[in-house]
């Protein structure tokens, strides 16, 4: 029953994740002063649903997002409505749901970086400093995987070490390693293997023999660490104080910012839209990763998956796109600038358009993972376990 833990797994963390979000707008804007007419977690069909002075709160049944509608929020009639507040309320309303995803993250990866050493790992995209770092690593560790019995290299390696780099060359690639061995046989070379519980760097002469018939050198099997995304992975090892989990979810949001810029501009100057399509992902992307780590028994590693994707969205939602946060804060900037409101009218076609926009993207890219991640195949075996065929 991996599929239906990995479901319901899934959507107690996007619940977490909307409420988070949706109850930092709402307590900002009852503490503003601002009328609140509803509080709603998911969509659809209504499961719950109860008023307490003045607000109607809802719980529905499709728990994929939520909402908090405030008075005044569509029209400029109400003296006291949302339109009508001062930039500053607007500001700290509208930003509020990003605040709390990322006080969300701060909470979750100290915890998680508490429990694990401090230590982190995440695939290198672009180039990025860390903050408040006792170290910081980059290679592209290959995992001996096995040694041949009847090779040149039994005794020499184990299996599980992890080779990050050899007579201080750190490679970048399977191909700049097999290459180095080709161009340095019957030598002995000082390999550097990485610690997986500390990040420590062991090193241990080793000779390497000559290729033999079938284009082997060590006789030994490599796999990448990263196998999924192919690149060189950052090993982090944090400062052990109560603010790591801010450093950490700090670096998460800018990292990831400058990571999406670095792959726009890469696709626009290179005419390539591959790897942006790639790294982005719906509801079945997120679930693909809660499932494997659910297939491995890892739920330790539930808990900074979940502050990561409440900083992707907090990083989301800051966009000055319509009808997400950032782009409503934008507009209310543009009308303090102006000194003149945009009409009712306007605002909500703007709102409506680019909310339009956005479900229409969110279907494409739930599309095409599914396609991608075969995810018919594995509804579709979960149905045939619950039916007994």
């Amino acid at each position: 029953m991996t599929f239906l833990l990995t479901l319901i797994i899934l959507l107690i963390i996007i619940g977490i994740l909307v409420f988070a979000h949706e109850f930092g707008h709402f307590i900002t804007a009852k503490l503003a002063k601002v009328d609140v007419k509803e509080f709603a977690i998911g969509f659809g069909p209504k499961i719950f649903k109860k008023q307490y002075k003045g607000t109607h709160y809802k719980l529905n049944l499709l728990p994929i997002g939520g909402y908090v509608q405030l008075e005044g929020e569509e029209d400029s009639n109400s003296p006291r409505g949302f339109r009508n507040q001062k930039l500053r309320v607007k500001a700290l309303v509208l930003l509020a749901g990003v605040f709390m995803n990322l006080l969300l993250s701060v909470f979750l990866l100290g915890i998680y970086l508490n429990n694990n050493g401090y230590r982190f790992a995440i695939p290198k995209i672009v180039e990025y400093q860390f903050t408040n770092t006792q170290s910081e690593q980059a290679y592209f560790p290959l995992i001996v995987s096995f040694v041949d019995p009847e090779g040149p290299s039994v005794g020499k390696f184990e299996e599980g070490e992890a080779i990050v780099g050899v007579n201080n060359f750190v490679f970048d690639s399977m191909d700049e390693f097999l290459q180095f061995l080709k161009d340095n046989q019957n030598t002995t070379a000082e390999f550097m293997f990485i610690n997986f519980d500390n990040f420590e760097i062991s090193k241990r002469n080793i000779p390497i023999s000559t290729e033999n018939e079938d284009g082997s050198i060590l006789k030994v099997g490599l796999v990448p660490y990263d196998s999924q995304s192919g690149r060189t992975t950052y090993f982090i090892k944090y400062n052990e104080t109560l603010l790591s989990g801010v450093s950490m979810t700090y670096d998460a949001f800018i990292y990831q910012f400058k990571a999406l810029g670095g792959l726009i501009g890469d696709a626009l100057s290179t005419g390539d839209y591959q790897e942006v399509s790639n790294s982005v992902g719906g509801l079945p992307a997120i679930g693909n990763q809660v499932g494997q780590l659910v297939e491995f028994k890892a739920f330790e590693v539930l808990v900074p998956l979940t502050a990561l994707f409440s900083v992707n969205l907090a990083m989301f939602n800051v966009l000055p796109f319509p009808a997400l946060d950032g782009g409503q804060l934008l507009f209310a900037v543009i009308e303090r600038i102006r000194r003149k409101k945009f009409s009712d009218s306007f605002l909500n076609r703007v709102n409506f358009i680019g909310f339009a926009l956005l479900m229409g993207l969110g279907l494409l890219v739930t599309l095409k993972d599914i396609i991608q991640l075969n995810w018919i195949t594995s509804i579709g075996d979960f149905f045939r376990s619950v039916l007994g065929r």
